[in-house]
């Protein structure tokens, strides 16, 4: 039913007479057929920040915010920006200079999408303030009358409204569409928060009543007069009509300050002090979201307090790394309730990371919130350059662009130190203009001659003094006097009997008031007589029509200040009932933030006993893993001590083996030796008992050697060949040497199939081997298989099996 009053009550579009409101109708129609209602089919822009001039009734505003994603955030920050609190409509001009309707979130996607993509990314809107619909003047018409008429007026309002309003069922019925599954969650989310509230009021109901009881017997019978509803929550219905909205203030920075030079790769941390600055409690679950500018990696922002009006306490970004590029960082938060509505000031940090030498990167200036006003340049990097006393701002490019004589009016700004200098020039400049257009106007002044006649009334409109023109006509003993409105109501003949009097030259009175005059100028100190009317000319009616005029000026006066003196004691009446029901609400309030600080009290002392007990679990908890650790690190050690142990036996077999068989090797050596020495002996003896080799045999014996036979056994078969070159040669090629002699039998290895089988134990045998310097895995591996892993016996053997090698 409300929605089909406000269709019938709005103005059908097709009434709009002036061609702005038609400009604006056909507009609003392509940007619904572009862009589309129902469903939304483009994105808004993903710039971080947008541009906007507001203009509302001549007052023209520029700020840069950041890009509004639907029309409730573009109009939160309109209402920011001139603090409105009345309905308004947004229009903003397109690129053909039309103004186009901004209602609803296509609405400004089309805007920001279409002012992105210009040249100059500047939002121009235009704010109108909706008034109110007139009343209908019924003049003098009676309420009978008016009620008679009422049906008429319904059925020519309803006959005016039904075009218009089947031109908008389907739209309406679209709307509805695209709304309900949020209305829906709306719902379930107000019944659930309904239900909460319930429990709430139950959970202090009692309480409540304690409180109620200790209240004086006065404030108990006021506060029994209020709702049931009321009571309950000790409030009074229509208390407190001022603004509940949300705010938070800034307070301080509490750590890295604003330019703190950073290394890359630092990990750092941002605090703020804040203090709840409106009338109303942060809600649960309010967060710090980054609303701007950059982020940095790992960023986590701190839990946001519940504070009540009037608290303060500090907000955290931890755990931020700083990023490896160097240059200039700044990054902006700002609270959100948990319906992501954001409120109160912004909080931002600025710092400088530093190349990895801590040498800092020059880089250009950013100058935020500023556009070149010739490219579009936002925000304007690089040198800025501002028309002194205007709000005029060039870029480099569009600067040197200007000739030299243009470029006189501007002034540069490089650094933050620069801005605060023209600043000031221009502050100076202004207030010597004002001082000077005071100095003018006050010369100006004492210049132009007064145009007051002072002492002299229009007798018609009672002017007193007359100012400007003065027209007089002299009666028989006092001046009939007009202004310059009175006299211009004449006729011809009326005012050809007034002449026009000059402040320089008044006109003189009549003798007698010119004497009364120049008597009060003589003797200033005499007390002024009772002023008496001389009635001697006067008629009887015209003394009863002054009479009555004095009698009905002091009936009105008399009436005027008792009207006054009873407004005032109902004034003085209304603010006692008013400080009387804010007391007993602060009271009230008071009572129920007691309670609730009771309350968190015991559930802060049972939180501190469950936080006891469970870390006094966990020191027992750690005191068993430490005891268990302890044992497993002594196990460890006595294991080592034991596996050291057997490798220092191991090793000392080992060596006592080895110098055994080193020993026996050199016993084996010297027999050799003299066995070498004995044969040698042998073998010159019986050359010097051999026969020589015939002289003639000579020939047969180099022909042997030098086909590659050695040289004693070329010799031995020319002997047995008896210097015959065939058969000696037949002999050397059939010759076969005598066989090496046997090894001892212990150092043989045998395999058989029972021993081949490999334990994986036996796998260290042989690093140890190849240390010891037997590099033959295979056969390393086929001794330790043959003597069963037992390391002293596998080396004894490979020993042996060595020594018969070399032998050969």
């Amino acid at each position: 039913f409300f929605f089909f009053f406000l269709m019938i009550r709005r103005p059908p579009r097709s009434t709009l007479s002036s061609s702005s409101a038609a400009s604006d109708v056909y507009k609003r129609q392509v940007s619904t057929q572009s862009t589309g209602i129902a469903t939304r089919s483009t994105r808004v822009s993903s710039a971080m920040s947008i541009t906007i001039k507001a203009n509302i009734e001549q007052d023209l505003r520029r700020r840069t915010i950041a890009t509004p994603g639907n029309i409730q955030d573009l109009k939160q920050a309109v209402v920011e920006l001139f603090q409105l609190d009345a309905p308004f409509t947004l229009l903003w001009r397109d690129e053909d200079g039309d103004l186009v309707t901004v209602d609803s979130d296509p609405d400004v996607e089309e805007a920001i999408s279409a002012v992105t993509s210009s040249a100059k990314s500047v939002l121009r809107l235009e704010i109108r303030l909706d008034q109110p619909e007139p009343q209908p003047e019924y003049g003098n018409t009676t309420a009978a009358s008016r009620l008679n008429d009422l049906p008429n007026q319904l059925r020519g309002a309803l006959a005016a409204a039904l075009p218009h309003l089947q031109n908008n069922m389907s739209m309406v019925a679209k709307e509805f569409e695209k709304h309900a599954p949020k209305l829906e969650e709306m719902a379930r989310h107000f019944e659930k928060h309904a239900e909460k509230i319930a429990k709430e009021a139950c959970k202090h109901q009692d309480k409540m009543a304690k409180e109620f009881g200790k209240m004086p017997d006065k404030m108990a019978k006021e506060f029994g007069k209020m709702p049931e509803e009321f009571r309950a929550f000790g409030l009074n219905k229509g208390k407190n009509k001022k603004n509940k909205k949300l705010h938070m203030k800034f307070v301080a920075d509490c750590n890295l300050a604003d330019g703190t030079e950073l290394m890359p790769g630092d990990v750092v941390s941002k605090t703020w002090q804040v203090v709840n600055s409106g009338q109303q409690q942060w809600p649960e679950n309010t967060r710090l979201q980054h609303v701007g500018s950059d982020l940095f990696e790992g960023t986590e922002p701190s839990d946001v307090p519940s504070l009540h009006p009037g608290e303060e306490a500090p907000l955290s970004l931890s755990n931020m790394t700083t990023p490896n590029e160097p240059g200039r960082y700044m990054s902006h938060w700002r609270l959100a309730t948990p319906e992501g509505k954001k409120f109160g000031d912004r909080l931002w940090f600025d710092v400088t990371v530093l190349n990895t030498d801590g040498s800092q990167q020059v880089l250009p200036a950013i100058h935020l919130g500023i556009v070149c006003d010739v490219t579009g340049m936002t925000p304007l990097v690089g040198v800025r350059y501002k028309k002194f006393m205007q709000d005029y701002d060039l870029c480099q490019e569009a600067f040197d662009a200007l000739s030299e004589e243009e470029q006189k009016h501007f002034r540069v700004i490089d650094t933050p130190e620069d801005a605060a200098q023209v600043a000031e020039e221009e502050a100076a400049a202004e207030e010597a203009a004002a001082r000077a257009e005071e100095e003018e106007a006050a010369a100006r002044a004492a210049d132009e001659p007064s145009d007051e006649h002072a002492g002299i009334w229009c007798d018609m409109c009672s002017m007193h003094p007359i100012q400007g023109a003065r027209y007089m006509k002299q009666l028989e003993k006092d001046t009939y006097d007009l202004c310059q409105g009175c006299y211009d109501s004449l006729n011809e003949e009326q005012q050809s009997e007034l002449s026009m009097v000059s402040v320089e030259q008044p006109a003189a009175k009549s003798e007698p008031a010119a004497k009364s005059e120049q008597a009060v100028v003589e003797a200033p100190e005499e007390p002024a007589a009772e002023i008496v009317f001389d009635s001697a000319d006067l008629s009887a009616s015209c003394m009863a029509d002054i009479e009555a005029s004095f009698q009905n000026e002091a009936a009105r006066l008399a009436e005027e200040e008792a009207a006054r003196l009873a407004e005032e004691e109902a004034a003085r009446e209304e603010e006692v009932a008013r400080l009387a029901a804010e007391e007993e609400a602060e009271a009230a309030i008071l009572a129920a933030r007691a309670a609730e600080e009771e309350a968190a009290i015991l559930a802060g002392q049972k939180e501190a006993a469950v936080l006891e007990a469970a870390l006094a679990a966990a020191e027992e908890e750690a005191a068993i893993l430490a005891a268990r650790e302890e044992a497993a690190r002594e196990e460890a050690v006595r294991e080592e001590a034991l596996r050291r142990e057997e490798a220092r036996r191991e090793e000392k077999l080992i060596r006592e083996a080895l110098r055994e068989e080193e020993a026996r090797l050199a016993d084996e050596a010297v027999a050799r030796a003299n066995e070498a020495a004995c044969l040698q002996q042998e073998a010159l003896a019986a050359r010097e008992t051999e026969t020589p080799l015939p002289l003639e045999w000579r020939g047969v014996v180099d022909a042997l050697v030098s086909m590659g036979f050695a040289n004693k056994m070329a010799e031995d078969v020319t002997k047995s060949a008896e210097g015959n070159f065939d058969a000696a040669l037949e002999a050397a090629l059939s010759y076969v040497p005598p066989p090496p002699p046997a090894p001892p039998a212990a150092a043989l290895v045998k395999t058989s199939p029972e021993n081949s089988a490999w334990e994986d134990d036996w796998d260290c045998l042989l690093e140890e081997l190849e240390e010891m310097g037997f590099e033959d895995t295979e056969t390393n591996k086929k001794a330790v298989a043959a003597h069963k892993g037992d390391l002293k016996s596998t080396v004894t053997a490979l020993v042996s099996e060595e020594r018969a090698r070399r032998s050969q």
